[in-house]
């Protein structure tokens, strides 16, 4: 049984730091603590011994016989333990954080993520929403951002352009209007969308992408899309393409890894690219069938 008298690792582990360095300001630097907390631990520990572990001088501190009898056991008991930590670690592997923006999340990558966790073994995933406006990590050990591609996110790699297509449910009960997350984009690029002459009929505006692809779905009208979000509702057929046009933006979808990164990070980045590359040429070749 393990006794409830040992002292707190905290303390062990600032002896043991003061005794390989000889100086408690010297330790504190090593252990990104304070002066006196260092001081006070070791006094703390010294108390619960009941003898001096240093004898104290002034710039530096020597060991007393029982605090050279006490660091040759317990320096390598902590080495011990954080070599046992490590292995367990490595077993046991810590949740792979991943971010995603939300309208690639949403309607694409969660209903591929079975497919990672099969081949990662017993791997957690810890999944966070991203919003358009985020270019960073923002915790996460990997992320797929959405950045221009003027300014890509620094150490990022490019996964996908954001590529526009003309899309509608293959019925468009809704009639000939347009559902858009933006208006401008409509007059600008009218050219694609077949059928309509010299503008739209009804046009509904959504903020979110996830609202559009949901309305161009339910039939309320066409919609311009990227290829990526709309990929699923393409293969299921619940939208139809309209044009063999695509529109590309000033924009890309970028993979962030953080570094030093794991395998674990490693294999998700490997297996997205994959993934992404897969789906593209798949659906958007010269061949792929269009809507009528």
């Amino acid at each position: 049984m393990v006794s409830s008298r040992l002292p707190p690792t905290s303390a062990l582990k600032a002896f043991v730091v003061t005794a390989q360095s000889g100086s408690f300001t010297q330790a504190a630097r090593d252990l990104n603590l304070t002066q006196s907390a260092v001081s006070q631990a070791v006094r703390s520990l010294e108390d619960q011994l009941g003898t001096p572990l240093f004898a104290r001088g002034v710039g530096r501190v020597e060991l007393t016989a029982a605090g050279r009898t006490y660091r040759d056991a317990v320096a390598p008991a902590l080495d011990r333990i954080a070599a046992a930590t490590a292995q367990v670690r490595e077993v046991v592997p810590a949740a792979l954080k991943i971010g995603c923006v939300r309208s690639v999340l949403n309607n694409w990558l969660l209903a591929r993520l079975p497919d990672f966790t099969a081949l990662s073994g017993a791997l957690d995933l810890n999944v966070q929403t991203l919003d358009r406006e985020d270019r960073s990590l923002a915790g996460c050990d990997v992320a797929i951002v959405l950045a221009p591609k003027a300014a890509p996110p620094v150490g990022s790699r490019h996964l996908h352009d954001e590529r526009l297509i003309a899309v509608s449910a293959p019925s468009r009960d809704g009639g000939e209007g347009v559902v858009t997350a933006e208006r401008p984009r409509i007059g600008r690029h009218w050219g694609m969308w077949p059928g309509f002459g010299e503008g739209p009929g009804t046009v509904i505006q959504f903020r979110e992408t996830g609202a559009q692809l949901a309305a161009a779905r339910a039939g309320q009208g066409m919609a311009l899309l990227p290829d990526i979000v709309c990929y699923d509702d393409l293969v299921s057929g619940a939208l139809v393409r309209l044009s063999p046009d695509t529109l590309s933006r000033e924009r890309a979808f970028y993979l962030l890894q953080a570094a030093p990164g794991g395998s674990a990070a490693a294999g998700f980045v490997a297996w997205v690219e994959a993934q992404v590359h897969a789906c593209m040429d798949n659906v958007f070749s010269a061949n792929a069938p269009l809507g009528r």
